[in-house]
């Protein structure tokens, strides 16, 4: 299984993200925010991640996968 930890400011951009992942999200578990950022674990299926990002590359051949 994978984990990712995920640092966000805004309910929206929670939603964003797992919208992403669709499916192959297995759990997420919200914590409380320290100072400005909340902050969520997610667990996902094996094998699944890379073929979310290359999906989202061959929709926009300029999506990194990176945010900043």
């Amino acid at each position: 299984m994978t984990k990712i930890k995920l640092s966000y400011e805004t309910d929206s951009e929670l939603e964003e993200v797992l919208q992403l992942l669709g499916d192959s999200v297995v759990r997420c578990k919200e914590q409380p925010a320290k100072g400005k950022f909340k902050r969520a674990y997610i667990d996902i299926k094996p094998g699944v991640l890379g073929a979310v990002l290359a999906t989202k590359k061959a929709e926009n051949p300029l999506f990194t996968g990176k945010t900043s």
